[in-house]
C-alpha cells in the first residue's frame, strides 16, 4: 500500500507508509485519542489500587 492509500480495517500499512496513511484515512481525523488515552491512564490508576488492596489484605492474612 502507497503513502496516503485508502487503509481498510484488517490491512497492514506497508514499509514507508506515514502514520496518517494507516489512520487518519480510515477515521477521517484522531479527534479524541487524548479522551482515550485519559480513560485508559485512568484504569490503570484504578488496577494499580486495586493490586495495593489485594497486597495489603494479603500481607494482613499472612499477619493473623
Amino acid at each position: 500500500m502507497a503513502k496516503n492509500a485508502v487503509n481498510y480495517t484488517g490491512i497492514i500499512p506497508e514499509t514507508g507508509d506515514s502514520f496518517e496513511s494507516a489512520t487518519q484515512n480510515t477515521t477521517g481525523s484522531l479527534d479524541g485519542i487524548d479522551t482515550k488515552i485519559g480513560t485508559i491512564n485512568t484504569n490503570i490508576t484504578d488496577i494499580n489500587t486495586k493490586i495495593v488492596t489485594i497486597n495489603t489484605n494479603i500481607t494482613d492474612i499472612n499477619n493473623e
